[in-house]
């Protein structure tokens, strides 16, 4: 989709009506723009988090050109979360003094689930064997 965007001179060529029109509608807009990133910065926090990165809208005052998305923390105020990829359901719990880590097949099949690591504290679950 292609956006046309207009100089000052071409804006204050068109009648007044529209101009209020348009600064109306980008008051709005601002405002929404406002009140959706206070909503999305002010999550309670909690032990589980995840970030997403997400474009809210913000365009860059005189350029009239929208910002880069940015990365938002959503915070999950529970106490597992579960993870199902591949025929595997990974499940991630906290505990007062240590993190859990389980897993279970989701389907009928069976064979081994192979953890095999990555770089530093990293590693990924894989069904089957690893490629030798």
């Amino acid at each position: 989709m292609t956006t046309t965007y207009y100089t000052d001179n071409q804006f204050n060529r068109l009648p007044k009506w529209a101009r209020d029109l348009i600064n109306n509608i980008r008051s709005q807009r601002d405002s929404a723009v406002r009140a959706l990133n206070e909503m999305l910065d002010s999550e309670t926090e909690s032990p589980i988090s995840y970030t997403t990165f997400v474009h809210t809208g913000e365009k860059d005052g005189y350029a009239r050109m929208q910002t880069a998305p940015q990365f938002k923390k959503k915070y999950i105020h529970a106490k597992r979360v579960d993870f199902n990829h591949l025929g595997l359901e990974l499940h991630v719990s906290i505990r007062d003094d240590h993190i859990e880590v389980s897993y279970e097949r989701t389907n009928s099949a069976t064979g081994v689930v192979t953890f095999v690591p990555t770089g530093f504290q990293q590693f990924e679950i894989r069904p089957g064997c690893p490629e030798a």
